[in-house]
């Protein structure tokens, strides 16, 4: 049985190890890190299975420009899996979760960047279609919200600001 849950302080090094592992790279690693440091890590859940941590999936705080007064909009990222527990359902069950705890903390909207036929599945739809913009793109990837509260984002448009800490995740 899978358990999820918030991240405790102690799974900080087993979360930086499985993120390294799951994604064969340091980057999500050192961003989620990294947002924890400077106090940016809006909610991060971390899937045990068996004292094992096997997936996780962070949010962080996002804005818009020129920015929509009262409008809380978080940013859905980093994700990931152990390769030996994908294809289970594992990583659309942290979004589901995640989700559901943001709109327990009264996030109006998620951005995430990533591929739209997967991310559509939980409600995603291209920024653009909500007259939002991310920067910089990205080649075989899309900028995608999703509303948490129906027509949150009605009347907005703009720029999509994710935390500095991104710059150099997108970058990498």
């Amino acid at each position: 049985m899978i358990i999820i849950r918030p991240e405790r302080p102690e799974d900080e090094e087993d979360l930086f190890q499985m993120y390294r592992r799951a994604c064969g790279r340091l980057q999500e690693a050192r961003l989620l890190d990294t947002l924890r440091e400077n106090r940016r890590l809006f909610l991060s859940l971390a899937a045990w299975q068996e004292n094992r941590l096997v997936g996780g999936v962070a949010f962080s705080p996002a804005a818009l420009a020129p920015p929509v007064p009262e409008l809380i909009l978080v940013a859905l990222g980093p994700l990931a899996v152990l390769p030996d527990y994908r294809g289970q359902g594992l990583g659309s069950t942290l979004i589901r979760v995640g989700l559901q705890r943001c709109r327990e903390r009264r996030v109006d909207a998620v951005v995430v960047v990533g591929d739209p036929a997967w991310y559509g599945k939980f409600g995603f739809v291209a920024a653009a279609s909500r007259r939002l913009r991310g920067e910089p793109p990205l080649p075989g990837q899309s900028w995608l919200v999703q509303e948490l509260r129906p027509d949150a984002l009605l009347g907005a448009s703009g720029s999509i600001i994710l935390a500095p800490e991104f710059q150099e995740a997108l970058a990498g």
